[in-house]
């Protein structure tokens, strides 16, 4: 929120080399069970570190504000629980009918897509800031103006992107994991891949607009019912279609809930900019 992202990187980086050597000790004596502690210790020491880096601390109880942040922090949880309907669900319904190999291909491919949508997650933490400063100041036309932009820009990008993946994504599997280069792997990827820009608008609007401008309830009440569609569609769809049912029920419905969120978010940021403007033109005629 403080933009200082060199040191956000630096402590980052340092805490991660550490922590990787008290994961690599945990593991080692205690297994699975290192594992998970590890993860713990990491989250410990990357808290301490910041909050020793920041030092910069003021105590005080305020009643609204907690109840301001809890509420938002609710619909913000809520959201991003609704999410895990739309992939990890997928992969229980999956096991479910027995499609154990199919597990495999749909999450090389999911990581593969998360891999490919970093670069725009990164940009999105980046101008997260930005946006909520400038709706605190209610400067919603520029926000606007900035949307459109953005997805002018990223969009066309993601598209070309997904059709750069669908010609270096077999030829990788080819070279690299010959054994997933299949008929059911390569069917399952064509399926998925035009998912892959409603995946990279959908992280990019959600982290750099949605959240950081305070419309987390749309992309929960959205999110939670498209979730739950999405497992409707699953148990429906892999009844009549077999294993790929499930990833043209994720195609839809994620694409559809991702566009209504667009939508919804772009009405709201035209209403508080009509708004603005509607004031303004009344002070002047005061004035």
């Amino acid at each position: 929120g403080l933009k200082r992202f060199k040191i956000l990187a630096l402590l980052s980086l340092f805490v991660g080399i550490v922590s990787f050597g008290i994961a690599f000790f945990l593991v080692k004596r205690y297994g699975l069970y290192g594992a998970l502690l590890a993860q713990s210790v990491n989250g410990f020491v990357l808290l301490i570190s910041l909050a020793i880096w920041y030092k910069e601390f003021y105590f005080k109880f305020d009643r609204d504000i907690i109840r301001d942040i809890s509420r938002y922090s609710l619909y913000i949880g809520v959201a991003s629980v609704a999410y895990f309907l739309y992939s990890k669900v997928d992969i229980l319904i999956l096991g479910q009918f027995g499609y154990i190999k199919e597990i495999g291909y749909y999450e090389i491919i999911n990581k593969a897509f998360l891999f490919l949508c970093l670069p725009f997650a990164i940009l999105a933490q980046a101008t997260a800031p930005h946006m909520t400063a400038l709706s605190a100041k209610r400067e919603f036309a520029k926000i606007k103006n900035i949307l459109k932009r953005f997805a002018l820009i990223i969009i066309p990008i993601s598209i070309f992107i997904a059709l750069a993946t669908y010609f270096i994504f077999p030829v990788m599997l080819k070279m690299f994991m010959v054994k997933y280069h299949t008929p059911v792997m390569i069917l399952s990827f064509s399926i998925l891949l035009f998912l892959l820009p409603v995946k990279v608008w959908g992280i990019f609007q959600t982290q750099s607009f949605v959240m950081s401008m305070g419309f987390a309830k749309i992309s929960a009440i959205a999110t939670t019912i498209g979730g739950a569609l999405n497992i409707i569609f699953d148990y429906v769809l892999i009844q009549r279609m077999g294993f790929v049912g499930v990833f043209y029920s994720t195609l839809a419905i994620h694409s559809v809930s991702t566009i209504i969120v667009s939508i919804m978010v772009a009405k709201a940021i035209n209403l508080e900019s009509f708004k603005n403007e509607k004031h303004f033109s009344s002070d002047e005629i005061y004035l």
